[in-house]
This record gives C-alpha cells, sequence and structure tokens, in this order.
C-alpha cells in the first residue's frame, strides 16, 4: 500500500502506528525512505522482519547481524 495512502487510512480510521516490522535489505539500503514512512505516520518504533538466512548459525552469525 501506497505510505500515503496507509496514512489516510489510519487518519481516518483513528489509529495509532507504534511499531512495524521492515524489510533489513530496505533498511540498509535505503534507511531514508524507512525513517521518511515512519515520520509520516507518526510510528516511532520500526523492527527487523526476521534476521536473514545469511546471519544465521550461531554465535558469530548473531554478533556479525548485530554489527550490521
Amino acid at each position: 500500500i501506497d505510505p500515503q495512502a496507509f496514512k489516510e487510512l489510519i487518519d481516518e480510521l483513528g489509529l495509532t502506528v507504534c511499531a512495524t516490522h521492515s524489510p533489513f535489505d530496505k533498511m540498509q539500503q535505503d534507511p531514508k525512505s524507512v525513517a521518511d514512512y515512519h515520520l509520516l505516520w507518526g510510528c516511532p518504533n520500526v523492527g527487523v522482519g526476521s534476521m536473514p538466512d545469511s546471519y544465521r548459525g550461531g554465535e558469530d552469525g548473531f554478533r556479525a547481524f548485530a554489527k550490521a
């Protein structure tokens, strides 16, 4: 859904967006658009939808993901 259309819908319904999940690659490749959407929606929190497979498989992968 278009971010502006989503904003209009939540406003129309009187809803507040308190958190979302965004794809990790989107956060890395285009963090400005992720931040812009959240500012538009008045949403202060964004979370990673799931940890990419490339970081799974043990403590080293988790540490690398935390640094990414």
